[in-house]
C-alpha cells in the first residue's frame, strides 16, 4: 500500500474566495484513488507565496520533511510541481533531496518527477527556474499596476491609515464589485490635527504626544493606548498633506484627502529633523519642559558658556523651631564650552525672576510692533523687497555672464593666435583656461534662466512671503497667553540667543530668519 500524502496551496486570499484549493484537493484524491494510493494526510496552505516563502517559513514543508526522514508516507502529491514552491535557488532541491530519502513526488498535471539521470535533473531545475521568472513578472506587473493607480490617485490597498475609512467607490474590480476608497474621518482627523498641533506649537515628541493622549482618554482605532511608535509614523506620513504613495511613487495633491496644511506639517519636520543628536547648529529647544523660559537660550556674557537653569534651596531653623524653607530659581554659568573649563569674571548664577521679567518686556515690545503693523502692509512691503532684489541679482547675473562671454571671445582669438605661433601662451594653457570659462559660462546661464522664471512667477513669490508673515502671525499673544511648551517653540521662531552680564544687562540675538523678516518694518511705521 503505497501511503500518501498531499500538498495544495494558493498563493493568495483571491485564489481562496475562487476555490483553488478545493479543486486541487478533489483532482488529487481522483488521481490517488485511481491507482490505488492510500491518502493518510493533506496540507492546506492558503494565501502563503511559494516565492516570496523560504521552506524555513513554511510550516507544512517543514512536517513533510520531517515525515519523509520518519518514513511516515512513501508519496509526495501535489496537483502541480509549482505548488511545492517557486523558488528556483531551493524548491528543486528540495524535490531531488526528497526522493533521495525513498519519497516519490508526483504532479496530477505532470505526473511523477524522476532523477534517473542528468536530463531529469536538468529538466526538474528548469521547471522551477521558469516557476520563479514566472513568479518575477507577475509581481512586477503587480507592482506597475500598483504605481499606476497610485499615481493617478487611487487607494490601493492595506490598512486603511488612522483618520480615513474605507467607502465603496466608483471603480469596479475583476469580479465587477465596487472596489475600496479612503475618505476622511472627521473623528480621527481631529485627533491627528492635535497630534500636530502639539508638535508645532509646544515642540512636544512622539512620546509625550502618546502620553498626552492616553491621559486625555483618547485610545487608537482598536482601543488600545497610544505609543511612541504610531504617533512618529502619523507625524512623518505625506498622507495628511493629500499625497497617496506607495514606495518611491506618489499620488497628485488630493484635496480631499488633506487634514493637515503644508505649513503645519513642514514645519513639524523641520523640529524633528533639528533634534537629531549631534545637529550643532538646530535652533529648536531639545525639550520643552520645565519652568525655565531660557533654558537652552540664555548664555554668559562674561565667558561665552551656556547657562543652566537649577533650583536654589535656603532652609533654616526659625527660634521658634520651625522649618524656614525658600526655593529660588536661578541661572548657574558652566564656565565652560563643549566640556573645556573656561575663565569667568562674572557671576556664577542670576535670579531667574529678573532676567524673564527684563526679557519678556524686550521681547513683548518687539512683537507688539510687529503685530501693530497690517498685514497687507507688511506683504506688499516684503513682495516689493523680495522683488526688487530678484531683479538685483537678475542684473548682476547678466552683467558676469557678458564679462563671461567676453573673456571666451578673446580666449578664442588668443588660441587662434597660438596655433599660428604667435602668442606668448602655450596652448595647453588656453585650452585649460577656456573649457573652465566655458564652464562657468554655462552655469551662470542656467542660473540667469532661473532667476528669469522666478521673476516672472510673480504669484509664486506672493505666496512664499505669505507663509513666511502667517509664521510670525500672532506670536504676541502666544507669548502673553500660551503655555510655557508654546512660549519656548516660539522663542526658537524669535531669537537665537541671549546673553546676559553682571547687573543683569541683557543682550538679545534675534533669528536670522526672524531679523530679516523684521528689516525694515519698523521705519514702515
Amino acid at each position: 500500500m503505497n501511503r500518501v500524502y498531499c500538498l495544495y496551496r494558493v498563493s493568495d486570499q483571491g485564489q481562496v474566495e475562487k476555490n483553488d484549493i478545493p479543486m486541487q484537493r478533489i483532482a488529487c484524491r481522483t488521481f490517488a484513488q485511481e491507482r490505488g494510493w492510500t491518502i493518510i494526510k493533506e496540507f492546506s496552505e492558503k494565501g502563503v507565496s511559494g516565492y516570496k516563502l523560504t521552506m524555513q517559513q513554511r510550516d507544512a514543508i517543514l512536517e513533510i520533511r520531517e515525515d519523509a526522514l520518519a518514513g511516515k508516507y512513501d508519496i509526495l502529491l501535489v496537483y502541480m510541481f509549482d505548488r511545492i514552491g517557486r523558488r528556483d535557488d531551493e524548491t528543486p532541491f528540495v524535490v531531488e533531496w526528497l526522493t533521495r530519502n525513498g519519497i516519490a513526488v508526483w504532479s496530477v498535471c505532470e505526473g511523477e518527477q524522476r532523477f534517473d539521470n542528468h536530463v531529469d535533473k536538468l529538466t526538474n531545475y528548469i521547471r522551477y527556474w521558469q516557476a520563479a521568472g514566472e513568479s518575477e513578472k507577475i509581481s512586477e506587473r503587480t507592482r506597475t499596476r500598483i504605481r499606476q493607480l497610485t499615481e493617478a490617485g487611487f487607494f490601493t490597498g492595506g490598512c486603511c491609515p488612522y483618520g480615513y475609512e474605507l467607502v465603496r467607490g466608483h471603480r469596479l474590480n475583476k469580479k465587477n464589485q465596487p472596489m475600496n476608497d479612503l475618505r476622511v474621518c472627521e473623528q480621527e482627523a481631529e485627533v491627528v490635527q492635535l497630534m500636530f498641533g502639539k508638535a508645532k506649537r509646544e515642540g512636544l515628541g512622539p512620546m509625550r504626544i502618546a502620553n498626552f493622549l492616553n491621559m486625555q482618554g483618547y485610545t487608537t482605532r482598536k482601543g488600545k493606548r497610544w505609543n511612541q511608535a504610531s504617533v512618529a509614523r502619523i507625524l512623518s506620513n505625506r498622507l495628511y498633506l493629500g499625497f497617496l504613495r506607495k514606495g518611491d511613487v506618489e499620488s497628485p495633491h488630493l484635496q480631499e484627502l488633506q487634514i493637515i496644511d503644508e505649513d503645519t506639517f513642514t514645519q513639524v519636520q523641520e523640529i524633528r529633523l533639528n533634534r537629531r543628536k549631534g545637529d550643532h547648529t538646530m535652533t529648536i529647544p531639545m525639550q520643552t519642559k520645565g519652568k525655565a523660559l531660557l533654558s537652552g537660550f540664555l548664555y554668559c556674557s562674561h565667558c561665552g558658556a551656556r547657562m543652566n537653569s537649577t533650583v536654589h534651596r535656603k532652609e533654616y531653623r526659625r527660634k521658634d523651631g520651625s522649618l524656614y524653607r525658600r526655593d529660588q530659581r536661578v541661572y548657574r554659568c558652566n564656565a565652560s564650552i563643549d566640556g573645556v573649563p573656561v575663565e569667568c569674571d562674572g557671576p556664577r548664577t542670576y535670579r531667574a525672576h529678573r532676567i524673564e521679567e527684563a526679557f519678556r518686556n524686550a521681547i513683548s515690545a518687539l512683537l507688539e510692533q510687529l503685530e501693530a503693523l497690517p498685514v497687507e502692509t507688511i506683504l506688499e512691503y516684503k513682495y516689493q523687497i523680495a522683488l526688487e532684489n530678484r531683479r538685483q541679482k537678475y542684473k548682476q547675473v547678466q552683467e558676469d555672464l557678458e564679462k563671461m562671454r567676453n573673456d571666451e571671445e578673446t580666449l578664442r582669438n588668443e588660441v587662434a593666435r597660438a596655433l599660428r605661433g604667435e602668442s606668448k601662451f602655450k596652448l595647453p594653457l588656453l585650452k585649460s583656461i577656456l573649457e573652465e570659462t566655458e564652464q562657468k559660462i554655462e552655469r551662470e546661464t542656467a542660473q540667469l534662466y532661473e532667476l528669469e522664471a522666478k521673476l516672472q512667477n510673480a504669484e509664486q513669490l506672493r505666496r512664499e512671503i505669505e507663509v513666511k508673515q502667517r509664521k510670525y502671525c500672532g506670536l504676541s499673544y502666544i507669548f502673553e497667553n500660551g503655555t510655557m511648551e508654546e512660549k519656548k517653540m516660539l522663542l526658537s521662531i524669535v531669537i537665537s540667543k541671549v546673553e546676559v552680564r553682571k547687573g543683569y544687562e541683557l543682550s538679545i540675538h534675534l533669528a536670522p530668519d526672524f531679523d530679516a523678516f523684521l528689516e525694515g518694518l519698523i521705519e514702515m511705521r
